[in-house]
């Protein structure tokens, strides 16, 4: 299993996809697990060390980043072993599928589910009522059904050892080593913006979910951040989690996403408890209308509480923000940044909004010819939607606006230093200040 997906800038931590496969296929496959980014590995070394290890099948994961490089790499691959096969999963492949197949004729097939068993009974040759994954038979793709299951389990511990554990950083972490943990898939709601809403929520059962916890700890590693899209959307299911976590006495750190409505009072001074130090909200506009176009499902007094209930129990926050909406004029972006501060975040990322694959934003903005259909986009590019309110270029200009404004501010610099607890967590903010400082554009908005 090879992961392809470019490093988010100065952090990255472990994929959390191909650990969940780990878990799914160890027991009946011999399995390793190469992360070829963080190890900062050329393609062609990359290239070569895996056909002398001669697989039977690679799986690999791929971004809108860099999937023109990714893609041609999986080729050359392919074309060295023919009958070696090769099955992809990601953001873009599980959206658009069918054309990605028709593209790209090397892929013998895209899981569009990577936490579903049937990948064993795929990989084993029964293709017989075969779920969560297209592939190829006699050259006719065939677009199997997603399974309908609430729940999922791995049968064995995702395989965390196989990876360069200590090569991983996360910005906000307290502790070190880190690696990622999925305790639910999919999100059961409909933000037009976030390509989530298209995966169906499922959430793990939880003994499944400590033993992978007490796996970690073994390895001695201190800190994970969740990687579900909304930790908490089931509540029962997170308090039952934070519940287990206190009373087994597991002493692992964390971070996690979650969305401002799903989490109380009760549940956050419970999550505290159970080791969370940071919960990551999308927040995304300061603006009621705006938030209620885009079917976000919250506003502004509803952030206020819940950001208010993780101060009280000592919880660092990060808001997510998107700038430059269509509908939403300066007066509006500037409202949002001036929010950003108000709530006294501890950390805000200021993104530009971007039409992805399989998001109502797309098609509302292909629909109005703001891009072109056959163009795909990620967050790392220049903004890409004009639509006579704002141009890309004063869009980008608002959005580096956003971050000197927030970050450049005395008394947050010195909120930050105080809050420090641990070396690893100075040596990150020297780190990625200095890096910030180099990256951000210096223009004046």
């Amino acid at each position: 299993m090879y992961s392809s997906t470019y490093s988010k800038g100065d952090y990255y931590w472990p994929p959390a996809d191909l650990l969940i496969i780990s878990g799914i296929l160890d027991k009946d496959f011999s399995v390793n697990i190469l992360d070829a980014n963080v190890l900062k590995k050329e393609a062609n070394d990359t290239y070569n060390e895996i056909i002398q290890k001669k697989y039977d099948c690679i799986i690999f994961t791929i971004g809108v980043s860099s999937l023109n490089e990714d893609l041609y790499f999986m080729e050359r691959l392919k074309h060295f072993n023919s009958r070696q096969m090769v099955l992809g999963t990601g953001g873009i492949f599980i959206n658009d599928s069918i054309n990605q197949m028709k593209s790209n004729p090397f892929i013998d097939g895209i899981i569009l589910d990577f936490t579903s068993l049937e990948l064993i009974r795929f990989l084993k040759g029964d293709r017989s009522d075969i779920k969560d994954i297209v592939y190829k038979n006699n050259g006719d793709i065939i677009q199997s059904p997603r399974s309908l299951s609430k729940v999922f389990n791995l049968p064995s511990v995702p395989r965390h050892d196989l990876l360069p554990i200590r090569h991983y950083n996360l910005l906000h972490a307290r502790r070190y080593p880190v690696t990622s943990v999925l305790s639910s898939y999919g999100c059961p709601y409909s933000c037009d913006f976030c390509v989530s809403s298209t995966v169906p929520h499922k959430i793990r059962d939880i003994d499944n979910i400590l033993e992978e916890l007490k796996f970690i700890s073994q390895l001695k590693i201190k800190e994970v951040i969740f990687r579900d899209n909304t930790f908490g959307a089931n509540r029962e299911h997170a308090l039952n989690l934070c519940n287990e976590m206190i009373s087994q006495g597991i002493n692992i750190s964390w971070v996690c996403d979650s969305r401002i409505d799903c989490l109380d009072e009760e549940l956050i001074q419970l999550m505290k408890q159970a080791g969370c130090h940071m919960i990551h909200f999308g927040i995304e506009s300061s603006n009621d209308k705006i938030l209620k176009k885009y079917h976000k499902g919250i506003n502004r007094d509803k952030v206020i509480e819940t950001i208010s209930y993780c101060k009280k129990y000592k919880i660092s926050t990060m808001g997510y923000f998107i700038i430059g909406l269509p509908g939403e004029t300066e007066s509006d972006i500037l409202n949002t940044i001036n929010f950003a501060k108000d709530l006294n975040l501890d950390l805000a990322s200021f993104n530009v909004a971007i039409p992805i694959h399989g998001t109502k934003l797309r098609d509302t903005a292909i629909n109005n010819n703001w891009v072109k259909s056959e163009n795909n986009y990620d967050g790392s590019y220049f903004p890409s939607i004009s639509n006579n309110l704002l141009t890309p270029q004063r869009i980008w200009e608002l959005r580096n606006y956003a971050f000197r404004s927030f970050y450049f501010r005395p008394l947050f610099l010195l909120k930050k230093i105080i809050s420090i607890k641990t070396f690893y967590e100075f040596k990150n903010f020297i780190k990625y200040g200095i890096s910030f400082l180099l990256k951000i554009n210096p223009d004046l908005a």
